[in-house]
């Protein structure tokens, strides 16, 4: 895996969302550090804060995004943003924001990509619902806690109206980034189960049982063993992760290692592959009474 490239930040173009945690903002960037190729294109980026959360959140952030990539799940273009001393002074000016931004090194995505605001609503909207189950088992692998939430599945349509999947925003994985920090998650590892798709909002597990009742659980066992594989190259993916981060959120990296590996290992339990194996044959011995 190439490692994440680095473009360089020199102007804020506005926020994307306000009022929220991280209040992720558009950033102008080049890819030269001088800024001749000008104007270049916009990333979004949630700013680390010079705090151990706000550094665990964008660990989560580049792990994730290798993780995804690692096991064929689509997300959105990465790369390390560079702000400037001087973009960096510029965010406590008065009537700016009310936290400081770290000067060097932060994670954004590329901003200008045409996508609708998920989780879906209708298992028809899908134009291939196994990506909804390989994202489930990729959720339950990593402790996200979050992805039922408005923004975090985006939605790229195509040609037939209906839509593919993409996974956006991987900062709360980990049990999310206080708990990531705090090392609460390698302490849940062992015990922690899947994914809660169960939302009063949206029926995202319904949509994840309802395709493997349908197409069978072919994409969940390949899901696991595409994890399996990409297990025995976390090293390098932890390589991918600024240096400094570590030590500023507290986190060990050896411990993120061996609770992915664990976890990886126990995964077909985890997500009840022998259960999920069942539905799909229960589903056929009642279509073919009908």
């Amino acid at each position: 895996m190439e490692p994440l490239p680095t473009v360089y930040g020199y102007s804020d173009a506005g926020a994307i969302v306000e009022d929220t945690r991280w209040e992720p903002r558009k950033i102008l960037c080049t890819k030269q550090s001088d800024h001749s190729d000008a104007p270049g294109m916009r990333y979004a980026i949630k700013f680390r804060r010079g705090t151990p959360e706000s550094a665990a959140m964008a660990i989560s952030e580049v792990i994730g995004h290798c993780l995804l990539q690692s096991v064929g799940i689509r997300t959105f273009e990465a790369a390390l943003i560079d702000i400037s001393s001087d973009l960096a002074r510029s965010y406590a000016e008065p009537g700016t924001l009310d936290y400081g931004v770290a000067e060097g090194l932060h994670f954004g995505t590329k901003f200008d990509i045409d996508t609708d605001s998920g989780p879906p609503t209708q298992w028809e909207q899908m134009a291939e619902p196994q990506e909804l189950v390989a994202i489930w088992v990729f959720d339950s692998w990593t402790l996200n806690i979050d992805r039922e939430n408005e923004g975090n599945l985006r939605l790229l349509k195509r040609s037939d109206g209906r839509f593919s999947l993409l996974a956006a925003d991987q900062s709360d994985l980990f049990l999310g980034a206080g708990r990531f920090a705090a090392g609460e998650a390698f302490k849940e590892c062992g015990r922690h189960g899947p994914a809660n798709y169960k939302s009063q909002h949206y029926n995202l597990w319904d949509m994840v049982q309802r395709t493997i009742a349908e197409h069978g659980s072919s994409v969940l066992a390949g899901t696991i063993d595409a994890i399996k594989t990409a297990s025995k190259n976390l090293d390098a993916m932890i390589a991918h992760v600024p240096a400094a981060w570590w030590s500023e959120s507290g986190v060990a990296p050896a411990n993120l290692v061996d609770c992915l590996v664990s976890r990886a290992e126990r995964l077909g339990d985890i997500c009840r592959l022998k259960e999920m194996e069942g539905l799909y044959s229960e589903f056929n011995k009642y279509r073919s009474l009908l």
